[in-house]
């Protein structure tokens, strides 16, 4: 079986804004754009797609990831993901 994405669980949980942080800084961004309903949601679980993946966060969803780190989100399809 093949899939493009990766999901994985960090060490120790995060909360989305320190998830979002970490991977400013592990990926040496100068910024990035979290998306979140919940800013203190805890982070543990995590699919990683690159590129343009926001028509497969339903994958994220399914693999019960509590964050999805991608290449770009439209505006609408970040709404939709807060939604939910």
């Amino acid at each position: 079986k093949y899939s493009m994405g990766r999901v994985g669980e960090l060490k120790d949980s995060l909360t989305a804004v320190e998830f979002a942080e970490y991977c400013k800084k592990v990926l040496n961004l100068r910024g990035l754009r979290l998306i979140a309903a919940d800013n203190q949601k805890p982070v543990k679980r995590v699919a990683v797609l690159g590129g343009s993946g926001g028509r497969f966060f339903n994958a994220a969803l399914l693999h019960k990831a509590d964050a999805y780190v991608t290449g770009d989100i439209s505006y609408h399809t970040g709404h939709d993901m807060i939604a939910a």
